[in-house]
């Protein structure tokens, strides 16, 4: 009978498994539909739910930006006497991060602290993210600036954030504070300005029609890229990272209706680099014509693009 009963408990643990890995791989594609369906499935069969389960589940919700769906989840795991730990509540602030809900975010960083649980690096990072998500740049940086009173400190996620959402408003001098700041950092921690930081500041001051800084700042990533030894990216990859850079300064020229400009840089791109030109690239080089009034550069370069075949 013992043997029997051991064989009934190693049946159980292996279709628990089973069943958390079919919801783990949901999660990763993002499917909370079929996530839900397999914890039915389980239900059913009378395997209960354990930690990684609900965890998997929470972090399906979380990818679609499911937050009311991370709330049933973690209210039901609770329910059913399993105890939520740093993950899942990880999960929970995502999905509102995800959702771009600041509030919702505080709301749940705030539940976790009220169990006794320690936030993480990545518990501030979404908490960060849902003030950027939804262009709340003060929210974003009160929470950055926060990070130390967590005994926590900022990583490359962290002010890659908060940089990207001041680029998208345009703010090129607050983007270059913080990236100042991360550069007075590089000294003493292990922080290294990355293409994200990089990027962020070409299309703040790209916003705000300064080609020139633009220009200044691609030159300081592309150094710091020659001084690097790493040679990771693919081919391919550094193409696509190219098209956005010329994309970032072309629109910059096109900010400034200096049609020459982003006409020139669109040249350097396809022959000194040897780069096929995507939608971006042509709708910002368009953008620069229709800028400067030149209709006729405008029709040719749309003609252009739809002859190569870019859509």
């Amino acid at each position: 009978q013992q043997q029997q009963q051991q064989q009934q408990q190693q049946a159980l643990f292996l279709d628990l498994r089973s069943y958390g890995y079919e919801i783990n791989a949901c999660a990763k594609r993002g499917d909370r539909e079929g996530a839900e369906a397999i914890m039915k499935q389980m239900e059913d069969a009378g395997v209960t739910p354990d930690y990684m389960a609900y965890n998997s589940m929470i972090n399906a919700c979380a990818r679609t930006g499911d937050k009311k769906g991370a709330e049933l989840w973690i209210k039901k795991m609770r329910s059913r006497g399993v105890r939520p730990y740093v993950v899942t509540f990880n999960s929970v602030i995502n999905a509102h991060a995800r959702a771009g809900d600041g509030l919702g975010a505080e709301k749940w960083l705030k539940a976790m602290q009220d169990e006794g649980i320690s936030p993480d690096v990545l518990s501030l990072n979404s908490v960060i993210n849902a003030f950027a998500k939804r262009g709340d740049i003060k929210g974003a940086e009160k929470w950055l600036m926060k990070m130390g009173s967590f005994g926590l400190s900022a990583d490359l996620a962290s002010y890659g954030t908060v940089m990207t959402a001041c680029a998208r408003a345009g703010h090129a001098k607050r983007c270059e504070d913080w990236m100042q700041r991360v550069l007075d950092l590089e000294t003493t921690t292990g922080l290294r300005a990355n293409r994200v930081m990089y990027i962020a500041l070409m299309t703040a001051n790209a916003k705000r029609g300064n080609p020139d800084r633009v220009l200044y700042w691609k030159e300081e990533m592309d150094n710091r890229a020659s001084s690097s030894s790493s040679s990771s990216t693919s081919s391919s990859s550094w193409s696509e990272e190219e098209l956005q850079t010329y994309a970032i300064i072309i629109s910059a020229h096109a900010k400034q209706r200096n049609r020459t400009g982003a006409e020139y840089w669109f040249k350097d791109m396809l022959n000194n680099r040897k780069l096929k030109p995507d939608t971006t690239t042509f709708n910002a080089l368009i953008d620069a014509c229709g800028r400067a009034g030149d209709t006729d550069q405008q029709e040719k370069w749309m003609r252009v693009m739809l002859e190569s075949g870019v859509q």
